[in-house]
């Protein structure tokens, strides 16, 4: 059986990635959309006073000239919030 964390949305998951801007502009992501999901969000994973936590940002930066940016665990990544089997 499979169980998956929950918030007040139901069942969530976690996205990870790795991005590569290839250009020497900075870009951002600032939002992203899952049809499976009642709401999807940016998040950052932090530990503050031993107290691990959570929380949600307004953009996760990309590094310009062909850097990588990684979405992971223990770090940046995007959470998808109450999800459906569509």
């Amino acid at each position: 059986m499979l169980h998956l964390p929950a918030s007040a949305y139901g069942p969530i998951a976690y996205v990870y990635c790795e991005t590569v801007q290839r250009s020497v502009e900075s870009v951002g992501l600032v939002s992203a959309a899952s049809p499976v999901a009642q709401k999807v969000a940016l998040h950052v994973f932090n530990v503050e006073n031993v107290v691990y936590g959570m929380h949600p940002v307004h953009a996760i930066g990309v590094m310009p000239g062909a850097a990588s940016t990684v979405l992971q665990p223990g770090g940046v990544h995007v959470m998808r919030e109450g999800l459906s089997s569509r």
